[in-house]
């Protein structure tokens, strides 16, 4: 049939020891390679954080993106994943943070929609669905940030 996490055959039986060495080497997040990309976002001095961690066909990531001096927000908000997904129906934490009304005024809740198998587009949704611009949800500038998580079915196994 096919190749299972740890390189075990289908009809396998792996001991204790191979199951739990290969999750021990799972239990840490890895920077997305290849890098993340942001549409619509000018990174410039702003701080960027991609990390994931795949385990089987089974993917959990987080992207969290700070503006500072030099970054922007020009359209509407792309972030890649780290690995394709297998089907475009699952739904990751989405959140806005407008630095210049602070906490706990300026976070707000988003959503997504997927380009494609390898990128979502964020939305806000307050106070109505609309996708992210350099005004929506709010007018972005220093100190904001954005952050997606969430988990999702891979297209493939590493």
């Amino acid at each position: 049939m096919g190749v299972k996490p740890g390189g075990w055959a289908t009809n396998d039986v792996p001991t204790a020891a191979e199951i739990n060495s290969y999750f021990q080497q799972r239990d840490e997040w890895d920077d997305y390679s290849p890098a993340l990309t942001l549409t619509n976002v000018t990174v410039g001095n702003g701080t960027k954080t991609a990390r994931y961690n795949q385990v089987g066909r089974i993917v959990h990531f987080l992207v969290k993106f700070q503006l500072n001096t030099t970054s922007s927000v020009s359209g509407v908000i792309g972030v890649s994943l780290p690995v394709a997904a297998a089907r475009l129906v699952e739904v990751f934490g989405v959140q806005f943070f407008d630095a210049s009304v602070g906490a706990p005024t300026g976070a707000m809740i988003g959503s997504h929609l997927w380009s494609s198998s390898t990128k979502i587009d964020l939305c806000s949704i307050n106070p109505a669905l609309a996708y992210t611009s350099s005004t929506v949800p709010f007018t972005w500038t220093t100190l904001d940030w954005f952050s997606v998580s969430g988990t999702y079915e891979a297209a493939s196994a590493p």
